[in-house]
């Protein structure tokens, strides 16, 4: 058996329950959400981060509880750090549990059998059973967690779930004999069983006809980092260097309010991966939370749909689409001749190809900016 090393403090967080609910447990707009991530510290990949810090910026979006993607094949400690950051930051306070550490055996798997390593689907199934109102469900790795608690308590979690959020997977059929897209090859059963469940879906495609490539119904896009992280307020800007350059002191809070150096902003900024991001998350939370976007002073932002000032030119960037379709056992997924209620999904696409990514890079950059607000 392989030992992971693990920070003491990292330790201690572990095994100490996470107490306690969103701050906006009280507002009646406010939107349930379970938030299913493979984050890590340090992370895997940094686009993790920075969908983390949009997702909390939301104020729209209840997130009462953050299920953390423990895949076995990644060898790295799970993502307590910026969830504590994130925390300080924005002043929330959310449950959280790591998941299921190995793949499901079969499609009706409940990962029982994972003594260990069954606290996400519990805090799921617990989420649910608790929630007044239906609960919005965002995955950004794989569905095992998801698809262990519908195995668990299939009931609750069709009386409960409003939408699943799925960010995985090609929306294209082409080229499927050589091509697998990473969150969904995570776990193929899973993804199958989320997918053909029959709930309410929302399939966001990581690409849309091979690795990098997007015809249109993928939300990937490229943004520059100097973009994104200008005009910052300082803890945030502290936030992403102890996380990108992968900073191993304890004091991560006392970390956020120090000095923000101007070489580490610089090495996050223009060093790594050529000062571009890859995206595909953070630009599509506005959407969940029933956001609009719009035209202003010449560049996209968001707002509230029911607020609106009167002064914005609303678009329509984005949209869902109803198609059906099914998932086989491989998590390949075939549009369907055979219309059924079971294989009703919404599937995500581009309004506007030309403007997509200079539009969605500005709302993240808002996004970010509204997070210590």
């Amino acid at each position: 058996m392989k030992i992971i090393k693990c920070d003491p403090v990292l330790f201690l967080l572990l095994i100490l329950p996470a107490a306690g609910c969103s701050h906006h447990s009280t507002e009646t707009e406010a939107i349930p959400v379970i938030y299913s991530t493979d984050l890590y510290h340090p992370p895997m990949d940094p686009d993790d981060n920075f969908d983390l810090a949009c997702l909390f910026s939301l104020m729209e979006l209840d997130i009462q509880a953050i299920i953390i993607d423990n895949a076995a094949k990644v060898p790295v400690n799970p993502g307590i750090i910026p969830i504590k950051q994130m925390e300080s930051i924005t002043g929330r306070n959310v449950p959280y549990a790591t998941g299921l550490r190995y793949g499901l055996k079969s499609i009706d798997d409940n990962g029982s059998a994972q003594k260990k390593y069954t606290a996400g689907v519990e805090l799921i199934l617990k989420t649910l059973g608790k929630s007044a109102k239906p609960v919005t469900i965002i995955t950004v790795g794989s569905l095992r967690d998801v698809a262990a608690a519908l195995n668990t308590d299939p009931e609750l979690c069709r009386k409960k779930i409003g939408r699943i959020f799925v960010f995985a997977g090609d929306a294209s059929v082409n080229n499927r004999s050589v091509f697998r897209e990473y969150n969904v090859d995570l776990d193929t059963l899973s993804f199958a069983r989320v997918m053909n469940s029959g709930l309410n879906i929302y399939w966001v495609p990581c690409f849309d006809g091979g690795p990098f490539i997007n015809n249109g119904r993928s939300s990937w896009m490229v943004a520059e980092r100097k973009q994104l992280l200008s005009g910052l307020s300082p803890r945030l800007m502290n936030y992403f260097t102890y996380c990108l350059l992968a900073n191993r002191d304890s004091s991560y809070i006392g970390a956020l309010t120090a000095p923000v150096d101007s070489q580490a902003v610089r090495m996050i900024t223009n060093v790594q991966e050529n000062g571009s991001r890859n995206l595909w998350c953070s630009h599509v939370f506005p959407y969940i939370a029933n956001r609009s976007y719009y035209i202003k002073d010449g560049r996209c932002t968001t707002s509230l749909r029911h607020k609106k000032s009167g002064d914005e030119n609303v678009i329509q960037p984005l949209r869902f689409r109803e198609i059906y379709a099914h998932s086989d056992l491989s998590g390949m997924v075939w549009p369907d001749s055979v219309k059924t209620a079971a294989n009703r999904i919404n599937v995500f696409e581009i309004t506007d190809m030309k403007n997509f990514r200079v539009e969605m890079a500005s709302v993240v950059e808002d996004l970010l900016k509204e997070a210590a607000e």
